[in-house]
């Protein structure tokens, strides 16, 4: 099979000490159908469920985290939550449970028949803080490095952003044009541009335009929980950590990232935290590069 997308998998190994969790003060629930078992882990004053479940088709497990209202609407204490590898390429696998017999992705059970966006990125969180209704335009506006620039021939680097019809106002087009860039018309939208002498001009250029035209929709590396999945474990579950040691984590996962961390405008983050990271440095070319 193909490697498997959308949930992050985790072998046997990896789930947690039931003996421990009980002396912790959790009560366990498991159901088993199909081959397939899922484990929920609950305590008494807690907003959120913990959630294990092994899947017989996929011979993997899955950590969830969901919030205790989703759990009792969907009455989860009386079902299985399954893996649903079916979706996009029949790679991705999604959190499912069968509602009047049919298999439904939990998020869309939440917000039934809207587009939801994962505001947290991460499809083992299932909470309301980490789902929202959305249009089709907004969910596709949270996605990792979603526009980019490129190293021009002439010399300098060039900024290209595409904007479907009607997503943009006039007003808007009329400003951007008064900011020097140039706009023409593509199959579906408009292309929006502009040449600046480094790379790092580039970048923050690109990240000025997201945060003024998506809003909250503007992907954050602050808010993307893929592979932080135990650092909200321990915060929202245990109640081990905050959420600023949450922040702290991802900002030292990518300390070394100049590029990246010039890209979303995180210097602040680390300047007002007294985090170390890598600051970068602009070549002859004007490209940027990790010092």
């Amino acid at each position: 099979m193909k490697k498997v997308t959308g949930t992050e998998l985790v072998d046997s190994s990896e789930l947690v000490n039931n003996v421990e969790m009980a002396r912790r003060g959790f009560k366990n629930i498991e159901i088993a159908s199909r081959g397939n078992i899922t484990g929920y882990f609950m305590k008494e004053g807690s907003d959120y469920v913990y959630v294990e479940t092994y899947s017989a088709a996929l011979k993997k497990c899955a950590r969830l985290i969901v919030d205790k209202g989703i759990f009792d609407m969907l009455d989860l204490e009386h079902r299985t939550v399954v893996l649903n590898s079916g979706k996009g390429d029949g790679t991705r696998a999604v959190p499912s449970v069968s509602v009047d017999k049919t298999i439904k992705a939990l998020h869309g059970c939440v917000y039934e028949g809207a587009q939801i966006d994962h505001s947290l990125m991460s499809l083992n969180i299932i909470t309301k803080d980490s789902l929202r209704e959305c249009t089709t335009a907004d969910n596709a506006k949270n996605k990792k490095n979603l526009h980019k620039c490129k190293k021009l021939s002439r010399g300098g680097f060039g900024v290209e952003i595409k904007e479907k019809y009607g997503f943009l106002s006039e007003v808007d087009l009329d400003t951007l044009r008064n900011e020097g860039y140039t706009i023409s018309n593509c199959s579906n939208g408009v292309v929006i541009r502009k040449r600046f002498e480094t790379e790092r001009e580039a970048l923050k250029v690109i990240r000025e335009h997201e945060e003024r035209f998506y809003g909250d929709y503007a992907y954050s590396p602050l808010k993307d929980m893929r592979g932080h999945f135990e650092a909200v474990y321990r915060y929202l579950i245990l109640g081990e950590i905050s959420e600023e040691d949450v922040i702290r984590e991802i900002l030292e996962s990518i300390s070394t990232n100049a590029v990246l961390i010039a890209r979303y405008n995180l210097e602040d983050e680390y300047e007002k935290r007294g985090m170390p990271y890598n600051h970068g440095s602009v070549l002859q070319d004007g490209s940027f590069v990790a010092a």
